[in-house]
Parts: C-alpha cells; sequence; structure tokens
C-alpha cells in the first residue's frame, strides 16, 4: 500500500493525474501482485536521477520513487506511447508449501575456519535464512565454549524470531562470561529482514544503491545482562550486501566496490582482529 501510495502521488502531484492498475501474477513457485501507475505528465527527464534519494524538481523531499522501489521485488520506469510515463513494480511471495530450493544468499566469512571464541552461522530453515555471528566473551576455552553453545542454538532453531534467539542464548550462557551476538534473519517470503545486535557486534546493511543502514545496537552481554530487547524490519533488495562484524575491521575506502565485489573478497579485505560475515541477497 505504502508503495502504490507514492507512485499514484507523483501522478498527482507531477503530472496532473493519472490511473493505477493492479494485476494478480504467477509463476511456478510465486504469487504475487503487479502495480502500474500511468499518467500523461511530460515524462521524468533522467530516469536514473529520479530513482536516487533526495532528487526532486518540484521542492519534495525525493523519497517517492526510491522508497517505492525499496518495498517492491521489482520496479521499472518507462514512457508511455503518446505521452506520459508508467511506473510498474511487483511484490512476489512464494506458494504455501512451496521453497525454490535456491539459496537466499551467497555469503562468506573470514578469517577461515574463524577467529577464536568467534563462530559465524547461516542456517537456512523453511521459508527463510538465519543470518548470524557470535563472539564469545571471556578468555581461552569459555570464550570458545559460549561462541559453540550460541552456534548450536542457532543453527537447532533457526526459524525462530532473532528475539527469541537472544533468550534462548541468554539462558544457556547464565553463570558465564558471556557472549556479543549479530542476527538477521531473511525471510524469502516477502524479502524482510528483522534484525539485532547485543553488545560489541556491528550489523550493517549495505543496499544496491546509495545507504547504509545499521542494525540497533543494544548494550549488554548475553548470558549476563540485556536491555529491552528490540528488533527492526526492513526490505532487503537482490544484491543488498549484509555485513556483520565481531571485534575491528578494516575501513571500507571505496563503498561502492563493496556491493560489486563477491562475498568472500569483500571479507577478506575487511577482516582486521576479529571475524567478519558478508551476506549478498541472490
Amino acid at each position: 500500500m505504502t508503495a502504490t501510495a507514492e507512485v499514484a502521488g507523483n501522478a498527482w502531484r507531477h503530472a496532473g493525474g493519472g490511473h493505477v492498475r493492479l494485476d494478480r501474477v504467477e509463476d511456478a513457485t510465486r504469487v504475487g501482485i503487479t502495480v502500474t501507475a500511468m499518467d500523461r505528465g511530460p515524462g521524468i527527464a533522467d530516469v536514473e536521477a529520479a530513482m536516487r534519494d533526495g532528487w526532486s524538481t518540484a521542492g519534495s523531499m525525493g523519497f517517492g520513487l526510491p522508497g517505492a522501489r525499496r518495498l517492491m521485488d521489482e520496479l521499472e520506469v518507462s514512457a508511455r506511447t503518446g505521452g506520459g510515463t508508467a511506473v510498474t513494480m511487483t511484490r512476489w511471495r512464494h506458494k504455501a508449501g512451496r521453497d525454490s530450493g535456491l539459496p537466499l544468499v551467497d555469503w562468506a566469512a573470514a578469517p577461515e575456519p574463524g577467529a577464536a571464541g568467534r563462530r559465524a552461522v547461516v542456517r537456512r530453515f523453511p521459508g527463510g535464512v538465519l543470518i548470524a555471528l557470535t563472539a564469545g566473551l571471556g578468555t581461552g576455552g569459555d570464550s570458545q565454549a559460549a561462541a559453540d553453545t550460541v552456534a548450536s542454538i542457532l543453527e537447532g532453531h533457526a526459524s525462530d524470531s532473532p528475539i527469541a534467539l537472544v533468550e534462548r542464548c541468554h539462558g544457556a550462557l547464565a553463570s558465564t562470561p558471556g557472549a556479543a551476538i549479530g542476527l538477521a534473519s531473511l525471510s524469502g517470503l516477502d524479502s524482510r529482514l528483522t534484525w539485532l545486535g547485543v553488545g560489541d557486534m556491528k550489523v550493517a546493511l549495505r543496499p544496491a544503491r546509495p545507504a547504509v543502514v545499521a542494525a540497533p545496537a543494544l548494550l549488554g552481554a548475553v548470558g549476563r545482562w540485556l536491555p529491552p530487547l528490540r528488533a527492526a524490519t526492513l526490505p532487503v533488495a537482490h544484491g543488498d550486501t549484509l555485513v556483520l562484524v565481531a571485534g575491528r575491521s578494516r575501513p571500507i575506502e571505496d563503498r561502492d566496490a563493496l556491493t560489486a565485489a563477491a562475498p568472500r573478497d569483500v571479507a577478506k579485505r575487511l577482516v582486521g582482529d576479529g571475524m567478519v560475515l558478508v551476506a549478498r541477497r541472490r
């Protein structure tokens, strides 16, 4: 509804009106809805610029088309025969009981097989995938034991919500030095990511478009003291890159290269004295 309101509002504000058509679409594994907004205005002189956040020729905030693209799985802007503009966008979900069987993300972690006291977890579950990184606190065996305990819980309960997973781990790590955890649960049904980080853990999304979004960063230590837990949910598009960092990472000099390089190359480039997990939406 929000994306439809955005493109319909653009037609009303900038082109003097138009009309919107909704169509049901389907393929072998998915069903969805296609929204087509059409007007007979002057057209968009620079479509590429119009898809950038903040660009506007009418003094608005410039979030209409970029915001709609973030909310939808597909979006195309084209000129209409006879004048005007057509914006066609589609939102998909998998059919009930059907799973494409294809990986939802390409991912890599560095260093391999992992830094001491740190574990990366990428576990597929029906309808989604859990992407997580944990760092055990304390030293030596205590740190590794905490990381291994968290990894075991995450792998065994991957379909749980991130908040429920943190609570499970908190109970299992009672009377230990604890752990830091970064969690991101990606739904393959509607391409939405629910995530949070607890402790010294950085979790950020680098969209294929210019922007960086960070997960809620909560103070505390899982197993010792938890703040009130809260997670955020946001849409994820194909090509968006998720980065989780435990410890220190190297600075990103060329941010565009982060979305262009393969996850394995990005992880190796970023890793410092900790561990980096990079996952990209397929």
